[in-house]
């Protein structure tokens, strides 16, 4: 990751040209897809911070957010889910139209004693 920030700084030095990181990101992306989202919060970073050109933020930009795509199972991470946490089976899932009739009537019935209080 700090080869990303690395690269981004020598962009804005004009140390390094376009064409190379974008080739470079390339084998960053392939190499750690789960940091996909990092690198596009930083490269907004440089970009807000006036590091960065529009046309280069434009170009990384659009690279990364394109293997994002193409890659998103790789590149969404998600926190594990933990050991403790409560997995509901679907079957345990019940509706009960009973209770929403019931809650339908409840709120049509106040509307109708005049108050003006809508809901």
């Amino acid at each position: 990751m700090a080869d990303f920030k690395t690269a981004l700084e020598a962009l804005a030095k004009g140390e390094l040209k376009l064409e190379s990181l974008s080739s470079q990101l390339d084998g960053l992306l392939k190499k750690a897809p789960q940091f996909a989202n990092k690198m596009l919060t930083e490269l907004d970073e440089f970009h807000e911070q006036k590091k960065l050109d529009d046309k280069a933020y434009a170009h990384l930009k659009r690279q990364i957010n394109e293997f994002r795509r193409t890659h998103a199972k790789q590149t969404e991470t998600g926190a594990p889910a933990n050991a403790d946490a409560t997995v509901f089976a679907e079957d345990s899932v019940v509706e009960t139209p009973a209770e929403e009739e019931g809650m339908e009537r409840d709120v049509t019935r106040k509307m109708n004693t005049g108050d003006s209080t809508r809901v």
